[in-house]
């Protein structure tokens, strides 16, 4: 039986080494059993040696793997059959009890083992040796197999034995613990080598791949070299199911076939590695519960989503048939491919989000390009129809074959107003010719009252029209067009092919159909303004022309010439009713004679608009003129008629007419122009009645009268009223100096005569604040106050027989006779001035005037009155300019100038539309650092098809003409976007400085256009600087006070800028908050011709440091003025020497 016992201690000689010896060989064998890296090298290091030391015959070790055990190696064996086989591990076997216990046993006699186990022969198909020991290698608990040691003869097992065999089987399970270990590490190296190199393959595979499709099949290629038992697919989500786009090529056809068709959404695999939106790997695959046909074959499958913005998009799955289970290599493998290809998804959707965008830009580019060259001809009368199908050409030529077509609301109806392209069916035409109800097409009802594009990649057909209509139509997009922000019309695109509207088809589209919206907004405004402007001349046109007149068949020609004069197309004529005929009286010479004949014979009275205008007593308007139907023959020609009826009292007195040939309907300012014309002959109809009326009543009275009383009295009220007449017609009311008309018949008398004379236009310098101030009573009262001193001073020039009249409000003339040059005029002019100068009392307090007086001579500067005057009033206006308080004479020059100035200001009105305005830039340079720390934006104007404009030309213009506030606005918001592209390109502190108009900076929302200007251009106020000079508004310090407190509180820096250019103030810098002082060019350009000057320069520096002012020198031209300045303690400096004014900053270097 086994001995399971202490053993005997005494050692039997001959039966195996001496103990000595034993540990000797013990020693040895653990030693070498250190440098093993396998197991069958570990098997040969104890086998061979125990079989030594003890004698024994054979030996065999068996391997516990998975519930078996397996004789890995043997020695020793001869040809009997050996109990030790592999085999299941079974019960009540020596092997199975040592595995258990974890202790050795020892059979030492012949049929110990018999005994302990009876049937183990029968069990195995061996037979047993003598003896036997069966050693357990057990490593931290876990049994992992038994060494055995058959002797055939019996052996009695000593202590030393025993102890050198439980070490012995103690090595031998370390080292084999030992090799497991660095065989698992080895393992775990090579999977996460394996994974790395997956990923890096990939990687270095997709390079910079940015097809997804492509991407895909690299990543199916990358998992199936690595491992080529795994298949691969890649899947979108598409329409709701999860469908292949690309799979390997080891996937049958059937399978692959339904992977394309597409899995749904919920399939459990693909649900659940979406909820948690990371991979997914499921052991153990069950394509039954999955409900996924075709995949019956696999055991274990990975899912590997990929999202853009949140939302799925793209899922990697795996699977194995080899295993029920994933290796952690190939999890690695997976994981590693999966990571690589998201993130080359990732790259990819940001390359076509850029891609994108940028081509977006690029579209909405070219629309503002293109609709910028539509708009530039565009004016108050333009067609609006034609710019619409302008657009509607532009947007077509970027899209892919289709049409567009733009709706406008009319009566509760759609109506089609301009169509581009043809609709391919003859059908379809016709039902949009005919128009909808407002609630039939939802494709135009969902744009019009939600103010949104609609855009649909698939047309639902039948719901605006029926279905069989529009079978060949595939994509649509309808936009609201808006002005002010209503909706006006509605733009329709349709294209026959499918077409799937991008970012950039719809940047196309928004930004033309924005721009025409605006287009047509502007054009409206611009219509209505110059039809009420028409409207109104022609209103005065005729009240002029007609003032006095009383006859009513004058009154009715000089409307027709009004109407013919204004709207030079049409044809006009006026008629009284004779009876039932309505006859013409006057007409415009433009009537064939044919038509004159019959409108001369008269029309009927129930001629239908003839009747209707009686029965309304309206304007009637008759587009669309039939000869026939309205009775008058010979007027075929006319496509449109208008008729006005005149009523005096209760009764018809006339009617006005007029027709037009060219078109079939009246434009606006055609109707308001007639209207107006209608209404004032009306009422000079009427005005003419009354005096008709009162002639008569006075005629009455005289008749009754005695014939010679009669005659007296009337004799001597015609000379009174002649008398009267004469008086007002040639002096002025208020001041009883002749007027224009007495002046001009003085001139003319004396030009007939040959007299040489000189005539002084003069005109008061700030009349209007009087009136603007204290009233127009308290300016009549100081205008007669001046007529008299200018009246008395001019008695002193008694010699040249002075004429002094009053020809305006506040311009007086004085016209001297036997003058031969100007030295004479010129004298008399500074005396008057003088006469001027001195404080008038009005309402109570002394007011101050002065005057600016310009001369022209005769024969030398006109030979007509109306020549004197206008070049007496340029040589006014020239002093005006200049000094005021002074006088010029006449130069022909004067009238050029004047001429330039007409041309440039009646320019400036187009210029900004037509963007004919751009901004240089002059950099000023910081003196310490020599960085450039500001940039002035200097206006140019460069018309087009022209020469440059100088500033100092159109800038007075600009303020003469009021337009320098919208110029003004311009230049503002212009420099404050370009100065943010500066700051967002690497110029975080650059300042930009920009010069204000005084009349701009008057009105009172400049410093809330300020800030909307910084706003827009998303800058901080710091760095904007505002230059202004002392001249007009900003000598006013109560009235420009608060505007300068708002702006210093917002932190906009404010310069005084041309410091030293003659108005130079130093009182005024104590009183307003500026922060630079710019010195005058002029004052920089004397620093080297005169002394003064740099002794002035060092005492203003002084000065500007107590009031903590920068100064800033500008006209820098030399080395020596840059020293100068720099040595005078200036902050900064710009000038040509520095830098000269550029469109582009930073200039672009010359070309070597």
């Amino acid at each position: 039986m086994a001995d399971r016992s202490s053993p005997r201690q005494e050692y039997v000689p001959g039966a195996g080494l001496p103990a000595i010896q034993l540990l000797r060989q013990l020693q040895d064998i653990t030693e070498t059993l250190a440098g093993t890296t396998q197991a069958t090298q570990v098997f040969e290091v104890i086998l061979s040696p125990a079989l030594q030391a003890l004698g024994a015959a054979a030996g065999t070790v068996l391997l516990l793997t998975e519930g078996r055990l397996q004789a890995t190696a043997a020695l020793g064996q001869g040809e009997v059959a050996s109990l030790w086989q592999d085999g299941p591990l079974r019960d009540r076997t020596p092997t199975s009890d040592v595995l258990r216990s974890h202790t050795p046993l020892f059979f030492e006699h012949s049929d110990d083992l018999k005994r302990a186990y009876p049937d183990l022969e029968r069990r195995t198909g061996g037979r047993a040796t003598v003896a036997n020991a069966v050693l357990p290698m057990v490593l931290d608990g876990r049994a992992l197999g038994v060494i055995v040691l058959d002797f055939l003869q019996a052996h009695d097992f000593v202590e030393v034995e025993r102890t050198f065999l439980r070490v012995l089987s103690a090595q031998c399970a370390l080292a084999l613990g030992r090799i497991e270990h660095s065989g698992r590490q080895e393992r775990r190296v090579e999977e996460s080598t394996r994974a790395l190199q997956a990923f890096a393959a990939l990687t270095e595979a997709v390079g910079t791949e940015t097809d997804l499709s492509r991407l895909a099949r690299r990543a199916i290629e990358v998992v199936r070299t690595a491992l080529p038992e795994l298949s691969v697919a890649y899947h979108e989500l598409d329409g709701g199911r999860w469908k292949a786009r690309e799979l390997s090529a080891d996937i049958p056809a059937e399978a692959a076939e339904i992977s394309r068709a597409g899995h749904a959404a919920s399939t459990p695999s693909f649900l659940a590695a979406v909820q948690a939106r990371a991979p997914v790997f499921v052991e153990g695959y069950d394509a039954g519960r999955e409900g996924v046909v075709g995949a019956e074959s696999y055991g274990a499958a990975a899912f590997y989503p990929y999202f853009v913005k949140g939302r799925p998009t793209g899922m990697l799955v795996v699977g194995t048939r080899r295993s029920q289970q994933w290796t952690a290599a190939d999890r690695a493998l997976v994981g590693a491919v999966g990571r690589s290809l998201g993130l080359a998804f990732e790259r990819t959707h940001v390359a076509r989000q850029l891609y994108e965008r940028s081509h977006e830009l690029a579209a909405r580019t070219r629309a503002l390009e293109g609709f910028s060259v539509i708009t530039r001809t565009l004016s108050p009368g333009s067609d609006p129809y034609v710019l619409i199908r302008q657009a509607q050409a532009l947007v077509l030529s970027m899209l892919p074959e289709g049409y567009a077509i733009y709706y406008e609301l009319a009566d509760g109806r759609w109506v089609s107003r301009v169509q581009t392209g043809a609709v391919r069916d003859s059908g379809l035409q016709a039902l949009m010719d005919a128009g909808f109800d407002f609630e039939a097409p939802q494709s135009l009802v969902i744009p019009w009252t939600s103010r949104r594009p609609l855009y649909q990649d698939e047309y639902l057909q039948g719901r605006d029209t029926p279905p069989e209509r529009v079978a060949h139509i595939s994509t649509i997009a309808t936009l609201p067009v808006l002005q002010a922000g209503e909706p006006v019309g509605v733009m329709a695109f349709v294209l026959f092919a499918p077409r799937r509207w991008s970012g950039t088809d719809q940047a196309v589209m928004e930004t033309t159909v924005r721009s025409l919206g605006l287009t047509l907004e502007r054009a409206q405004q611009a219509r209505r303004l110059e039809e009420e402007r028409a409207a109104l001349d022609a209103f005065v046109a005729f009240t002029e022309a007609s003032a006095t007149a009383t006859d009513i068949l004058a009154l009715a020609r000089q409307a027709v010439n009004v109407l013919r004069t204004t709207l030079a197309d049409i044809s006009a004529v006026y008629y009284e009713l004779e009876g039932e005929l309505w006859k013409a009286r006057v007409w415009s010479d433009d009537f064939a004679p044919e038509v004159t004949a019959v409108l001369s014979a008269g029309i009927p009275v129930d001629a239908p608009s003839y009747a209707e205008v009686m029965r309304t007593r309206e304007l009637v308007l008759v587009p669309g003129w039939e000869a026939a139907r309205e009775g008058v023959s010979n007027s075929e020609s006319f496509g449109a008629g208008a008729f006005y009826p005149c009523f005096v009292g209760d009764g018809p007195h006339g009617l006005l007419g007029m027709g037009i040939q060219r078109a079939q309907d009246w434009t606006v300012r055609e109707r308001e122009v007639f209207r107006a014309v209608g209404r004032s002959l009306t009422l000079a109809l009427e005005r003419a009645e009354i005096v008709r009326q009162h002639e008569a009543q006075e005629l009455a009275t005289l008749l009754a009268r005695t014939q010679a009383e009669q005659a007296q009295r009337e004799a001597e009220r015609q000379r009174q009223a002649a008398e009267r007449m004469a008086h007002l017609a040639h002096h002025d009311a208020l001041t009883g100096l002749p007027n224009r008309a007495g002046l001009s018949a003085r001139l003319a008398q004396a030009i007939s005569d040959g007299t040489p004379l000189a005539l002084l236009y003069l005109d008061l310098d700030g009349f209007k604040a009087v009136n603007d101030t204290l009233g127009h009573d308290a300016g009549d009262a100081l205008l007669m106050q001046i007529a008299d001193a200018l009246r008395g001073e001019l008695r002193s020039a008694a010699e040249h027989d002075p004429l002094l009249a009053r020809i305006g409000g506040d311009e007086f003339t004085v016209m001297l006779t036997g003058v031969m040059d100007e030295a004479q005029p010129g004298a008399i002019a500074q005396r008057l001035n003088r006469a001027l100068q001195r404080p008038f009392p009005v309402a109570g307090q002394d007011l101050f005037v002065t005057g600016s007086t310009g001369i022209s001579l005769f024969p030398e500067d006109g030979q007509t009155p109306d020549d004197l005057l206008k070049n007496a009033d340029l040589a006014m206006y020239q002093v005006k300019r200049e000094l005021k308080n002074g006088w010029r004479r006449y130069r022909p020059s004067m009238t050029q100038e004047a001429q330039t100035r007409l041309l440039v200001t009646s320019g400036l009105r187009d210029a900004l539309e037509r963007s004919e305005f751009q901004l240089h830039y002059q950099p000023q340079i910081d003196l310490k650092s020599g960085e450039v720390m500001c940039l002035e934006a200097l206006l140019r104007w460069f018309p087009e098809g022209g020469v440059p404009v100088p500033p100092d030309l159109f800038i007075p213009a600009a303020e003469a003409s009021g337009l320098i506030i919208e110029l003004g606005q311009w230049v503002l918001g212009a420099a404050c976007a370009q100065l943010a592209a500066w700051h967002r390109s690497g110029f975080p502190r650059l300042r930009v400085a920009i010069n204000v108009s005084p009349l701009q900076f008057a009105r009172p929302d400049f410093a809330q256009s300020v800030e909307r200007a910084l706003e827009q251009a998303g800058l901080e106020a710091s760095a904007l600087e505002l230059e202004l000079t002392e001249r007009g508004e900003l000598s006013d310090l109560p009235a420009v006070l608060g505007q300068f407190r708002a702006l210093q509180h917002m932190g906009v820096h404010l310069a005084l800028d041309d410091f030293g250019a003659g108005e130079s103030n130093l009182g005024r810098l104590l009183h307003l908050p500026f922060d630079v002082l710019k010195l005058d060019h002029h004052l920089i350009a004397s620093l080297g011709t005169q002394p003064e000057a740099q002794m002035f320069l060092p005492a203003l520096q002084t000065f500007a440091s107590s009031l903590n002012l920068e100064l800033v020198a500008e006209g820098i031209e030399t080395e020596a003025q840059l020293e100068a300045v720099r040595a005078l303690g200036c902050q900064r400096a710009q000038g040509y020497l520095l830098g000269r004014p550029a469109a582009v900053w930073p200039p672009e270097p010359a070309p070597r």
